[in-house]
């Protein structure tokens, strides 16, 4: 009687229970069918001989038994339960699907990284944006101080007698800038790629200040020479003629263009570093009628009332033009100079 098995024989059955509908449901998913064996017949108990008081004289009776087997399932157990195996033709499907997930995660990657080296470059805003969790239209104005442009490099300097070009590595149209020139009091200010300053003095030394703006970047300072330009005094003087041997044969040179105050004196021959010339009130003829007669100090040189600045010893002097010669192919020219 089922009802009267221990626990472990009751335990025992619905493992086999288990294990068979386990089976089953394989075999109908391989669309296989299992043939079914009847179960064996148990061997009949030994036959005693019939009491004279039994119901049934003379008949078979089965010896009662303390514990009944269990009765034997209508079909063919299995120890265990195997795992579902992959079938081969889904192969190719999970190859596809990897590969696409691979491919998807790298695009992913791929934006991610860009869009970080966006933002750490600091790239430039736009007059009008859309927000991305309100979808309002909002407007960002430009940052009139970009510190986090590429800062701005002088790469050549051009000076001449009377000019500097300073070059940088700024785009063109891309970045103004202001030129200073503290000691003159010069300032140019337009494309930082390349600004001018003229009507510098020749044979001099300044300084400048490069000012990049809007921009967080320190002003570049340095400092630059104008080419040198020489000049030699002429003055055909000899001390025979009376006005020579006054003046002994010398020409003043003045603390100002007029030479209202003489501060030294020069000689035909001597040569100075010149650096620019000056309109004075007086214009000087380099010959004439004198007591002697007629005698031309400077020929094939006009008269002018010009006066060339010069270095005289250390100090700004300045000689009259019609004793100096700038251009010995040129008399009446300045040549490169610029004016004072």
């Amino acid at each position: 009687d089922p009802a009267h098995r221990p626990s472990s024989c009751q335990a025992f059955a619905e493992e086999l229970q288990l294990g068979a509908l386990s089976d089953r449901l394989e075999a109908k998913d391989r669309a296989e069918r299992t043939v079914v064996m009847p179960p064996r017949e148990p061997a009949a108990p030994p036959v005693a001989a019939g009491h004279p008081n039994s119901p049934f004289a003379g008949g078979p009776r089965a010896q009662p038994t303390p514990f009944p087997p269990a009765s034997a399932p209508a079909f063919a157990p299995t120890a265990r339960m195997r795992p579902r195996g992959v079938r081969l033709e889904m192969y190719p499907l999970l190859v596809v699907l990897v590969v696409i997930v691979v491919v998807v995660l790298g695009g992913v990657g791929v934006v991610w990284t860009l869009a970080e080296r966006a933002d750490d470059q600091g790239g430039p805003r736009t007059a009008g944006t859309t927000g991305a969790e309100t979808g309002e239209f909002t407007e960002t104005a430009e940052d009139p101080a970009d510190t986090t442009a590429e800062a701005v490099s002088i790469t050549r300097v051009d000076p001449t007698a009377s000019s500097l070009t300073v070059h940088t590595d700024a785009e063109p149209g891309t970045v103004e800038c202001a030129l200073l020139l503290e000691a003159t009091g010069d300032e140019v200010e337009g494309d930082c790629r390349e600004l001018i300053v003229e009507g510098l003095h020749a044979s001099t030394d300044y300084e400048f200040e490069l000012r990049i703006h809007d921009s967080g970047q320190e002003p570049i300072v340095d400092r630059f020479s104008t080419e040198t330009v020489l000049g030699d005094v002429f003055w055909d003087c000899p001390l025979s003629r009376r006005y020579c041997e006054t003046t002994n044969a010398e020409i003043g040179v003045g603390a100002d263009a007029e030479r209202e105050r003489i501060i030294g004196d020069a000689v035909a021959g001597d040569q100075f570093r010149l650096h620019c010339y000056a309109e004075t009130d007086t214009e000087i003829t380099p010959r004439g009628e004198e007591e002697e007669g007629y005698w031309d100090y400077h020929p094939g040189k006009d008269a002018s009332n010009l006066a060339i600045q010069l270095d005289y010893d250390g100090e700004v002097g300045y000689v009259p033009f019609v004793w100096v010669i700038v251009e010995p192919g040129d008399l009446d020219s300045t040549g490169p100079l610029a004016e004072c």
